[in-house]
């Protein structure tokens, strides 16, 4: 089983990025004018036979970052967030690299970031979430519009917990319906 720690951070990283930025104050990272509002799409699916349905927003990134003054490819992908009517990050699809196209994405595949992440909701007596991140399944863009910027899909995966025991879930049914989204360019260069 491969460890997930870094494309976690990178999920973490993004999803906040996306769902934090506000129109009144602008970020730093090459959008002015701020975040344009979005209409949400939704992500539904079923966790060991359990209906979930969430809002959900995504953003296809396409950076061609120079950090160490060597030419590089840079990072192409998507990354989908559902949250929760609290703003709580529930499940994030990362595939990179990815261009901007429709396509299928194995999540078997460890040469590549393509991963199905899950958070429970926070439990009660221990105040925490357990993480889940897929070790098997697959990810499919069935429809990109790149007028409208909507996206939808198809997904399925069995995921592990990232710390603690090898409890395994399943992730069944997965759609990303009319799920709405930014792209970010190149703000390195």
């Amino acid at each position: 089983m491969r460890t997930f720690q870094l494309p976690f951070f990178a999920f973490l990283m993004m999803a906040t990025l996306l769902l934090l930025g506000c129109e009144n104050e602008p970020l730093d990272i090459g959008l002015e004018d701020g975040l344009p509002d979005l209409e949400l799409g939704t992500i539904s699916f079923k966790i060991d036979g359990k209906y979930m349905e969430f809002d959900a927003a995504a953003m296809y990134t396409d950076l061609k970052g120079n950090l160490n003054d060597e030419p590089e490819e840079g990072l192409k992908g998507w990354q989908i967030t559902a949250f929760d009517e609290n703003e709580t990050i529930r499940l994030g699809i990362q595939l990179f690299p990815a261009d901007l196209k429709k396509g299928n994405f194995d999540l078997e595949n460890e040469e590549e970031m393509y991963v199905v992440q899950y958070i429970s909701e926070v439990n009660e007596e221990s105040h925490q979430s357990d993480i889940y991140i897929s070790f098997s399944g697959e990810v499919e863009i069935t429809d990109l519009n790149t007028d409208s910027k909507k996206i939808n899909g198809k997904f399925n995966a069995k995921a592990s917990l990232l710390i603690g025991e090898e409890e395994v879930l399943e992730i069944t049914e997965g759609k990303i319906n009319n799920v709405q989204y930014l792209e970010a360019g190149d703000f390195f260069n």
